[in-house]
């Protein structure tokens, strides 16, 4: 009966261990980011344009030109919600389509270090 009995804790032991490393494992691999959460990305030649013509088609009478060309900082970036990130190149964005962020990079912005 004791040997059961230390199989049994053995088992225990191995199953608490297996879990908290797939828990460890979900959390490493699983990151949680929201929509309205800000993106960079480096637009190419062509991102800019599909930037500049989703702007122009809501402005029929040219009051909003300041949303026209993408605010790009000092180190080449533009910044964007996800969300309007997506609803501007979303259609754009397909196997072999061409490239609209330098290196298909997009770098995620927390929100605690805004």
């Amino acid at each position: 009966m004791a040997d059961r009995e230390k199989t049994i804790k053995e088992l225990d032991r191995i199953t608490s261990v297996l879990y908290d490393s797939l828990n460890l494992l979900k959390e490493q691999s699983m990151k949680e980011f929201n929509i309205n959460d800000y993106i960079k990305v480096k637009l190419t030649k062509h991102g800019q344009k599909i930037h500049i013509s989703y702007y122009e088609k809501f402005d029929t009478y040219g009051v909003n030109k300041k949303f026209y060309k993408p605010e790009i900082d000092n180190e080449g970036y533009t910044e964007y919600q996800l969300w309007e990130f997506m609803n501007i190149f979303g259609e754009h964005m397909f196997n072999g389509a061409d490239q609209l962020i330098e290196n298909n990079l997009i770098y995620f912005i927390q929100e605690d270090s805004k």
